[in-house]
């Protein structure tokens, strides 16, 4: 549909988007979050883990939960790290993986029991 003079394009969320909006995203999280003090940091459900993970200085550990998020779908805590990782979906997909440091210990240890049962 055309509205002069602009065109208008309904798009949904790519991890594309996760580099353009990037302050925005991590605002949001954060602000969803209120137990992690951050940064965030994305990473895209099809990219290869190791590659974005030396793109952002991130240590190589943070490869296998971000690849538990992918699988299973749900959160995982690295929680003597205290690191959230968090599935971001687009409609009924999983898009990417949003993870957030800093989590206060005390929710990180509540988590981490959550997640194991």
């Amino acid at each position: 549909m055309n509205h002069f003079p602009f065109v208008w394009q309904a798009r949904t969320l790519s991890a594309a988007d996760f580099g353009y909006l990037q302050n925005r995203f991590s605002q949001s999280v954060l602000r969803l979050i209120p137990f992690a003090a951050g940064p965030v940091s994305f990473f895209d459900a099809v990219a290869n883990p190791l590659e974005s993970l030396a793109d952002l200085n991130k240590p190589a550990y943070w490869q296998q939960y971000i690849k538990r998020v992918l699988r299973r779908q749900l959160f995982a805590i690295a929680a003597e790290r205290l690191i959230l990782f968090l599935p971001v979906w687009n409609d009924a997909s999983v898009i990417g993986v949003a993870a957030g440091e800093n989590v206060e210990k005390k929710f990180a240890n509540t988590l981490s029991c959550r997640a194991s049962v």
